[in-house]
């Protein structure tokens, strides 16, 4: 098997061609941050003051860039982002700053805030609701954490 790979690896570097990952290379798998480590916040946790979690989906529109995290009015809706392969890591999850400090949404529309709720974007592409199986996963750890530690019982919301 050594032989076999190593002579593949010899025949495409003769091509002259970089290798790239593939869609399930080992390669392109980097560990995501665990759900914990986005779930710090420079205010702390205020036990009894989140009361439901709300999911919503968005695409992109270029305000959520590689590695840059989110922009904008991205930042003022939602407390947590979570990104898909368009996107840069799939599954990754961005907390903003809104949660850092433990600040209640703004509804950009009417700018109206969001009252105890805490905020989710799943980004898609555009014209379409379906997330990736990592972002399943993701969501599901999210959800549960904050449901552990904010002590929320309600049910989530999916808009």
């Amino acid at each position: 098997m050594a032989a076999m790979t190593t002579g593949a690896l010899i025949l495409l570097a003769f091509e002259g061609k970089p290798i790239k990952p593939m869609a399930f290379s080992l390669s392109s798998q980097t560990p995501l941050k665990s759900v914990h480590s986005v779930l710090g916040t420079q205010a702390g946790i205020e036990l009894g003051h989140w009361q439901q979690i709300e999911v919503s989906y968005e695409s992109n529109q270029g305000r959520l860039s590689a590695g840059n995290g989110p922009t904008g009015s991205l930042t003022m809706a939602y407390h947590f982002i979570i990104s898909n392969h368009a996107t840069g890591m799939d599954g990754q999850i961005f907390a903003t700053y809104r949660w850092a400090r433990q600040l209640e949404c703004i509804n950009l529309k009417n700018s109206s805030n969001f009252p105890r709720i805490i905020r989710i974007c799943l980004i898609v592409e555009p014209d379409d609701d379906l997330i990736t199986p990592q972002q399943s996963r993701q969501i599901e750890k999210l959800v549960s954490s904050l449901k552990k530690y904010c002590q929320i019982s309600s049910p989530v919301v999916w808009k």
